[in-house]
Formats: structure tokens, sequence, C-alpha cells
């Protein structure tokens, strides 16, 4: 089966990322794979083509997408679907593919997907990890019924409708798409995030966290990823103050993002609250395999399931994890069910502290920490995603 991976959120320097993952677990299965990489303009890589022992990659220059305003996003995603499809008939003229497989970081870019799709005549497998028009409109950030919602909420519809086959990333997710466009309710199936599973020595815990100045006397609660928004920043000041009264508490928190200055100059004077920058994924899950627990927080207003990819990286660490979430995810659900972590409702500060309590438990810690590990390797995995999506098309292709 000839397949073509299309992205925006590519690694270059070798780090390990979901779409790397499924790349690399498509190809050790016999799956010929042609990745098709939207690189943003801050990334400074310019259109190219690059062929690596597994796989063969198109890199194309683009407009900046993520982190940037939404009349940037936009124009930026518009431009991409002729880069996109411009690199494709330069580098991959001669090429025919089964299926092409993509990753929605903005919808868009379906026009592009569609056209590469026709050129090709192949069937297209939609892996949909952002809701967009809703994500923004929940933030604030858009204003529903106006010129850009209109344009995207159309984008949306058209995005699901010339999908074959559409995967989420949860059970919550599949309802949101089926609810609101119960016409893909055929094709619409739960596919999600995916972690290549890393054997993780906690023996060298104490050189760990010595390394990086920690305590190896306290209960460590780490956070890695944005501050922004969509995590609700404030609610997530008032749970980490909150349950800074727990006497054998310390918080790390790093990452980066709009937001974290604001957290930061809060915790300044916090003797058991410790920040750091941000760092790539290897080093982050060596660091949060060495401490106690892992932390996600999401905005308490959201009407959309989100499913963080941070999710996988807990559970690869092998580390419980306190969920502070909205209403609409079932990530909550997913952990507490799973025994790999607690429920808390976004902005209940005073139950994030009571799970923080509770995970003072060394015993219980160990309990989720197994739990952890066995919900990455029954769900999380890159062979279950490619499995999941192989199986709809490995029969047409013999």
């Amino acid at each position: 089966m000839n397949l073509l991976y299309i992205t925006a959120v590519w690694t270059e320097d070798g780090e390990s990322n979901m779409h790397l993952d499924f790349v690399k677990q498509a190809a050790a299965e016999g799956i010929n794979v042609t990745v098709l990489a939207l690189c943003e303009e801050r990334l400074g890589i310019e259109t190219n083509y690059k062929k690596y022992e597994n796989f063969d990659i198109v890199h194309v220059h683009c407009g900046n997408i993520q982190k940037t305003n939404k009349y940037k996003k936009v124009i930026s995603s518009v431009m991409a679907n002729l880069q996109m499809v411009h690199a494709a008939n330069k580098y991959l003229k001669k090429r025919t593919f089964d299926v092409c497989v993509w990753s929605v970081s903005t919808t868009l870019i379906y026009v592009g997907v569609r056209m590469l799709k026709e050129k090709f005549k192949a069937a297209e497998y939609l892996l949909l990890k952002e809701y967009w028009p809703q994500d923004p409109v929940d933030l604030g950030a858009m204003r529903e019924g106006g010129a850009v919602y209109s344009v995207l909420k159309h984008a949306e519809r058209s995005m699901l409708q010339a999908a074959d086959y559409i995967g989420t990333s949860s059970e919550a997710g599949t309802k949101y798409v089926i609810d609101r466009y119960p016409e893909n309710s055929s094709k619409c199936e739960v596919c999600p995030h995916c972690e290549e599973a890393v054997v993780i020595d906690k023996t060298d815990k104490k050189a760990v966290l010595k390394s990086y100045g920690l305590p190896e006397n306290k209960t460590i609660f780490i956070y890695g990823g944005n501050f922004g928004v969509s995590q609700g920043i404030d609610d997530m000041i008032s749970c980490i103050s909150t349950a800074s009264a727990v006497e054998d508490a310390y918080f790390v928190l790093l990452g980066s993002g709009t937001e974290y200055m604001k957290v930061k100059k809060h915790f300044e004077n916090y003797e058991n609250v410790r920040f750091m920058g941000g760092m790539k994924h290897s080093e982050f899950l060596r660091l949060a395999s060495a401490c106690d627990a892992g932390m996600i927080f999401l905005f308490k207003d959201y009407n959309v399931p989100n499913i963080p990819g941070k999710l996988n990286t807990y559970l690869n660490a092998e580390v419980p994890i306190i969920a502070c979430v909205d209403r609409t995810t079932d990530l909550g659900d997913i952990i507490s069910e799973g025994g790999a972590g607690i429920k808390v409702r976004s902005g209940d500060a005073a139950g994030f502290k009571a799970a923080v309590e509770k995970l003072q438990d060394e015993s219980l810690r160990r309990e989720m920490s197994e739990n952890a590990k066995k919900l990455l390797y029954e769900k999380y995995t890159p062979d279950k995603t490619v499995s999941i999506i192989k199986n709809h098309f490995i029969q047409e292709s013999l």
C-alpha cells in the first residue's frame, strides 16, 4: 500500500511526536510512506524533497499557521493549499497513492488535500484532532456568526464530507462530529493520538532530579506544554496556588506560550514552584518519569472535546495524571476509568488540592503508574493507530 501522510506538525531533529511515530510504524509494517509536511515560515525550511531509509518527505514552505492571529492563520492556510499542490506536482508527479492520511491543523487546508486526493485518485483518512471554528469561539477569539466563522464552518462541513473515513481522538470526539454532522456517522470512529512506548529506567530517578536541581524528598507534580488561553490560565494559577499549601508537594512548570510570564510572575515567590523553559520531547519524557505525577489543564468553558497529546507522554513516563477538565471532553473519564489518574473539574481549586493530597500516598501512585503504562499499550501506541487505518484499505490494495 502506498500512503501519503500530510501534516503541518513535523519534527526535523529526530525527536518523537505522533506524526513521526505513526510514519515509522507504518513503514515498519511494509507500507510505502511519503510525507508531505507543511513547514511554517518561522522554521526557516524551504520547499525540498528528501529520501530517508524508510520513507520520503516533501517539505513545503508556507506562512505561519500555528501560534498566530486568526487572520494570518486563514491567509497562510489558504496559500498553503496552493503551495502543497505545487510541491506535490513538482516532486511526486510520477507517484501513485492508495490513501491520503492527514492530521488537521486547520480546516482550510482541506482544499489542497482534496485536490491531492483527486490527483492521485486515492482514498482519504482524516485524523481530526482539532475542532475549528468552535475552538476559537469558546476561547473568545472569534465571534460566532461572523465572516471568518462562516468561512471556517463551511470549510469544516466540506472537509468532513470529502473524507472517506474520520478518526477522532476519543469517543467524545466521535459523538461531537456525529451530533453536528450526522451524515458522517457511518465513517466516523476513534483513532487517537499515538506515541511510541519507551522503556523507562526508574533506577536513576535521584540522578535525574539532582541534574535539574529538584528535591528528592518531595512529591513532584509536573506540567509541560503550552501556557495559553486554552489551558484556562487563571484556573491553573488558582489550583496550583491552593495546592501549594500541601506540605510535601512540589510543582514543576515548563513550556512556553502567551501566558507564560503571567504564570511565572505569580509564582515567583513560591518556594515549592519551579519554572523551566521548553525542552525536547525525549528530555521531557526523562524528567517526567522522575517526577511523581503529571498535570493537565483545560479551559473550563470548552465545548469541544480536546485530548492533549501530553496525555500520551505522561502515560509513557509511567506517572499518575491529575486532569483538570471541562464538561465536554472525556479525558478525565479515560484516565480515571483506566486507573491512571484523578479527574478534577477545571477551576475546582479545592478538588485539585484534594487530588494532590491523595497522591501523597506512594502505594497509590505506584498502582496508577502501572495502570498508566498499561493504558498506553492498550490504546495509544502507533501500531494501534496504523492498524485502525490500514484495516480499511489493505484489502483494496492487495
